[in-house]
């Protein structure tokens, strides 16, 4: 979606591969097309329903056996739980990062990916606890 001079198109042919790839059942490319509209419709949703699409990236990764994608999708839903400023849901979701990007001792992520993410291991330990109750 090399459209970055018309962002009213960009939207467009973002929405249209999302549809066909719905339509064509394939959970994977409906993850990669859901993917590619949070990029192209970036800071023009409001956060609810941004969240919303990031969920749904991790629902159709999950299915398709993608745990890169679904790590994207949760990194998503980070970001749009801090924009929603609900900070207890967004530490659970750290919680979710970190496990899916951070290395098993045979080498893999927990979720089975030889991907590594050193930016992600370990944040959830190093995010400050909220004192006026758990966070």
């Amino acid at each position: 979606m090399a459209l970055a001079g018309d962002p009213a198109a960009a939207r467009t042919a973002a929405g249209q591969a999302v549809q066909v790839a719905r339509q064509s059942g394939d959970p994977g490319a409906l993850a990669a097309a859901l993917g590619a509209r949070q990029h192209v419709l970036w800071g023009t949703q409001n956060p609810g329903d941004a969240l919303a699409g990031a969920t749904e990236i991790v629902a159709a990764a999950r299915t398709a056996g993608d745990p890169e994608r679904e790590l994207d999708g949760h990194v998503l839903r980070l970001t749009h739980l801090l924009e929603c400023c609900d900070g207890p849901a967004a530490r659970r979701e750290l919680a979710q990062v970190c496990e899916r990007a951070g290395p098993a001792p045979n080498g893999t992520s927990s979720s089975g990916s030889s991907r590594r993410r050193p930016g992600y291991t370990g944040a959830h330990a190093a995010w400050p606890q909220n004192p006026n109750g758990p966070g």
